[in-house]
């Protein structure tokens, strides 16, 4: 069985050594790809004399995280992978993990996403987002296996089948770098698949956590929390608009910025077309 592990690169070279490193020590093979999206701190350079095997792709600008998958995923459809993994700049998995997620993902297809417990650096603390939007969410579905059931995945450990790729397809233009995993899950669990948790298993995303601006705050957690709700095709767009009307309201209380209003008025004006068409093309 072949797996493509997909690597969106910006500027990685912290954590290149560990993030490629451990797609080669793997015990099953496996192919990297890399898609950079225009480093500046010598990626790309240091991927061609030290990890020779991997893909490269330069993009030659930043297109971001959504375009840098969509890249892999048409790779991956293109050479009749069986399966894909998605896997951050700032993370890296452990030479047994594809062999035990192709064990489970072969005893159970109907997952169309797995991933094992995400780490911080240290392999004893979670990743405070998988913490808090994944752990409490758990619901079991073969404890033989050690396997749960989650209604959300975060991307930086993504293994998927190929089938889910096909039917699911790519990223949605509409969230070049936030929103996308969320946007995607909805249209996976759309389409009959479930999202699964190995929690028998470790994997590590390194993420750094620093103080993030009014505007960054704003920008993610209400514009493109917005777009993910009205994109979300499991709920008719009549429940979607009110839904995130309520949400502008929480959030101008919270924030206390015009901008929220600007924001709201986008998602509801200008972007709208764009999501009345991720709506049908997920249908």
């Amino acid at each position: 069985m072949k797996t493509l592990v997909i690597v969106v690169t910006f500027n990685g070279m912290r954590w290149i050594d560990r993030c490629l490193g451990s797609v080669r020590s793997s015990q099953v093979p496996a192919d990297a790809f890399v898609f950079d999206n225009a480093s500046t701190d010598g990626t790309p350079a240091y991927v061609k004399e030290h990890f020779p095997e991997a893909i490269l792709v330069e993009s030659g600008s930043n297109l971001g995280f959504a375009e840098g998958n969509n890249a892999g995923f048409r790779y991956a459809a293109e050479h009749s992978y069986d399966f894909v993994y998605l896997l951050n700049q700032d993370a890296w998995f452990f030479p047994d993990t594809l062999a035990s997620l192709q064990k489970v993902s072969s005893a159970h297809p109907e997952f169309g996403i797995l991933s094992p417990c995400q780490m911080q650096a240290d392999g004893v603390s979670y990743n405070p987002v998988f913490e808090r939007d994944v752990l409490s969410r758990v619901k079991p579905a073969d404890p033989g296996m050690h396997l749960g059931q989650v209604p959300f995945m975060m991307a930086a450990h993504w293994f998927m089948t190929a089938e889910c790729l096909r039917r699911v397809g790519y990223f949605a233009d509409i969230f070049p770098i936030y929103g996308n995993d969320d946007n995607y899950c909805h249209r996976v669990l759309h389409h009959g698949f479930k999202i699964g948790l190995v929690n028998s298993m470790k994997v590590i995303h390194d993420k750094q956590y620093s103080v993030q601006s009014l505007d960054y705050r704003m920008y993610r957690n209400f514009y493109m929390s917005a777009l993910v709700m009205l994109c979300d095709v499991r709920y008719p767009l009549v429940l979607c608009i009110p839904a995130v009307a309520a949400l502008a309201v929480v959030k101008l209380c919270k924030y206390r910025s015009a901008k929220v209003l600007k924001y709201l008025g986008s998602a509801l004006g200008k972007d709208m077309p764009t999501v009345r068409r991720i709506r049908r093309e997920t249908r």
